[in-house]
């Protein structure tokens, strides 16, 4: 079965090129654009990580991923900064390997 990603953010050029390097790293992704789609398809699904994009805003985020860990606690959970690194190449990019890391040992909520 394949990996099951939800990754969230308002920018949809950026989420459209982070998605493109996961699925091209083999994962499956479904995308969500703002806080109540999140938590509509977190309910729906049963995702493998969640993938928090510095677009949705700090409040956002932190409120996002207690929701996420209150709902489903094994669920590891990236929160991703603002950073200077816009390679979305999945062997170089700091975001894509801490997804990578959260889903060879996933130990819950990270923040990357």
């Amino acid at each position: 079965m394949p990996t099951l990603i939800l990754s969230a953010g308002r920018d949809p050029n950026l989420l459209k090129k982070r998605n493109a390097a996961l699925i091209a790293a083999g994962y499956t992704v479904v995308t969500a654009m703002n806080s109540p789609e999140v938590v509509n398809k977190l309910f729906a699904g049963d995702f493998d990580l969640v993938v928090l994009c510095h677009t949705l805003g700090e409040l956002q985020q932190k409120r996002l991923a207690h929701i996420i860990r209150d709902y489903t606690p094994s669920t590891p959970v990236i929160v991703l900064s603002q950073g200077e690194e816009r390679n979305l190449d999945a062997d170089a990019n700091p975001g894509l390997l801490a997804i990578k890391t959260a889903l060879a040992h996933p130990t819950g909520f990270r923040a990357a």
